[in-house]
């Protein structure tokens, strides 16, 4: 790293991490304390010289780690890629099938997203080592940089560990459908908090009391539990359709899976049941000037995932949702 003027922040070198924190929060009283004391302390800890003391070596000791982390996350994608090699051909014949293929399709998608953004760590990491900052901004980018890499380190190794469970699945009739039935528990759970959050917008339309609500806005809340109703039903939808794909396939090749199969199907008319509670009970709740002031915000939702069918996208459905969460605004005055 060239020594340059750094002149934007106050200079910190040869400060101890406690005294050059006081030094930049008093520069700007806007920075987070504990970011700023804990980015200055990951880069002291690599200097060789009296204990939190900052030094720019301390600094280039850091980035000659940080350049391990960095590659660390291009090997777990190249595993990750051999992984998809050996789910492709673990699938055969089987990816004509379309909840074969939609999976596979998932996690080519997921490891091209990964390997894209593991190239970007590279030049980050030379655009580091070349800065011409204060030692504060190139230690907040070290740390930004490591967060980075960790995380996709462990996205390339949850991907390389789901590929290596598709080759059970794809090969597992009894794999495929305890999958579901792992599936099936995690919308059960869903449907727990739906219905907690329904007690509590009854409970605040019934004495006015909305502390136990997220919102002091009931009508906020209830158009919320809307949104994730009709993610619900989506999510159902979407099982129903796997559960109707793996029957087929587990028919056509006679395997025995009768237990599985009943057990299944009685839990999704169960949720199917369920869900529709759920709809019933927000129905129920609703008041009418509920309904008035966010139709159009309902309406928009509904739009947007009008074309949604299965195989169902769920990343770009839980983008819609967040979306439309974030457009949502409290009333200024009580409801």
């Amino acid at each position: 790293m060239t020594e340059t003027d750094r002149t934007a922040r106050p200079e910190v070198e040869g400060l101890t991490v406690l005294d050059a924190t006081d030094r930049l929060m008093e520069h700007d009283p806007t920075l987070d304390r504990k970011e700023v004391r804990g980015a200055l302390y990951t880069v002291s800890a690599y200097g060789e010289e009296v204990e939190e003391l900052l030094t720019w070596e301390a600094v280039e000791s850091k980035l000659a780690h940080l350049s391990k982390v960095v590659s660390t996350p291009e090997t777990r994608a190249e595993l990750a890629e051999i992984a998809l090699e050996d789910a492709l051909e673990a699938a055969g014949e089987e990816r004509v099938r379309e909840v074969v293929q939609t999976r596979l399709d998932g996690h080519a998608a997921r490891l091209d997203r990964i390997q894209r953004e593991v190239t970007d760590l590279g030049a980050d990491l030379r655009r580091l080592t070349e800065a011409d900052e204060d030692l504060y901004t190139v230690a907040q980018g070290i740390v930004d940089l490591e967060r980075r890499s960790n995380g996709l380190q462990k996205l390339a190794d949850d991907l390389q560990l789901e590929l290596e469970e598709f080759e059970t699945w794809v090969s597992n009739p009894r794999s495929r459908f305890d999958e579901l039935t792992g599936d099936l528990n995690a919308l059960s759970e869903s449907l727990e908090q739906v219905s907690d959050g329904l007690d509590r917008i009854e409970r605040a339309v019934e004495t006015g009391d909305t502390e136990p609500l997220e919102t002091d806005d009931t009508a906020l809340a209830w158009v919320d539990a809307t949104f994730t109703h009709h993610v619900l039903e989506l999510l159902l939808e979407d099982l129903r359709w796997e559960f109707d794909a793996l029957r087929a396939w587990s028919d056509e090749d006679g395997d025995e899976v009768t237990d599985r199969v009943e057990t299944v199907e009685d839990r999704l008319t169960e949720f199917e049941r369920r869900v529709d509670d759920v709809g019933d009970r927000l129905s129920s709740v609703a008041r009418q000037r509920w309904a008035d002031r966010f139709a159009d915000e309902r309406a928009a939702f509904e739009a947007d995932l009008e074309d949604v069918s299965p195989p169902i996208d769920w990343g770009a459905v839980q983008a819609t949702l967040t979306e439309h969460r974030q457009g949502l605004q409290p009333e200024t005055e009580t409801e």
